[in-house]
């Protein structure tokens, strides 16, 4: 029994959209993912969850994970990743005020047929983005001013242990610091986010790290990118070099 397979959760405004979306996958992609409907809690917990959604309620905020939860569906403690339908061409830039930004993972246009579908999904499927170069581009030229780094890394282990839910001893004992050291970095840490508890805390966290993760993800795209375009030139340079050679 595959019970570790990525969980596939689609949230449309439009029933009958949602059961051809669900109907194409099972006949396209059988065997490489399942539907969280038909798992328990327990066997959700820890699962990746693909959330297929509308481009209209991702920008308008309505696609979180508190929503997900009382939507009902068995998504236990799991790692929930993004993948936008319906998207309007020229319009990728206000995708980056959704405050799940940071799990985007796929990005699928208004005109796409079923053949790229299938193509991109099979791709995020992988554990890859899905989302044209030219967009990718465009958000690593112009991030978010919400989010520059303000926390050293010190600070961010502390953020993600309180985040855990952890104690200023446990958090002292985990990394080998002094209580009084982890009480110092708590209120610096407060001070620089401007919030006055772990709740408040906890909130900003969950934005902040999920957008340093999709800076890190645009990072490594880009790095690709670059790379591929040094051996393409590699290799658009050698025939000429070897025609010279020739008329030597």
């Amino acid at each position: 029994m595959n019970i570790r397979l990525p969980l596939i959760h689609i949230i449309v405004p439009s029933k009958i959209i949602s059961e051809l979306i669900r109907t194409y996958i099972l006949e396209c992609c059988k065997n490489t993912c399942a539907f969280d409907e038909c798992h328990s809690d327990d066997q959700s917990n820890g699962r990746k969850v693909l959330v297929i959604c509308d481009w209209h309620d991702f920008v308008a905020g309505k696609v979180t994970e508190d929503a997900l939860l009382q939507d009902g569906s068995a998504l236990g403690t799991v790692q929930i990743h993004y993948i936008v339908i319906n998207t309007v061409r020229g319009e990728e830039t206000r995708l980056r005020n959704s405050p799940c930004f940071g799990s985007l993972r796929g990005l699928f246009y208004v005109d796409d047929d079923l053949d790229i579908f299938r193509k991109g999904f099979t791709v995020i499927l992988k554990d890859e983005m899905w989302v044209q170069r030219g967009v990718l581009m465009t958000w690593m030229n112009s991030p978010r001013k919400d989010t520059v780094a303000i926390l050293s890394p010190r600070e961010e282990s502390v953020l993600k242990s309180m985040t855990d839910g952890l104690s200023n001893r446990e958090i002292s004992r985990n990394l080998s610091i002094s209580t009084n050291t982890v009480k110092a970095h708590v209120y610096n840490i407060y001070k620089k986010i401007s919030v006055s508890n772990r709740l408040q805390a906890a909130q900003w966290a969950s934005t902040y790290f999920q957008e340093r993760t999709m800076d890190n993800l645009l990072s490594s795209f880009g790095c690709r990118i670059d790379t591929f375009s040094q051996q393409y030139n590699q290799k658009i340079k050698y025939p000429e070099q070897k025609l010279n050679s020739k008329k030597r």
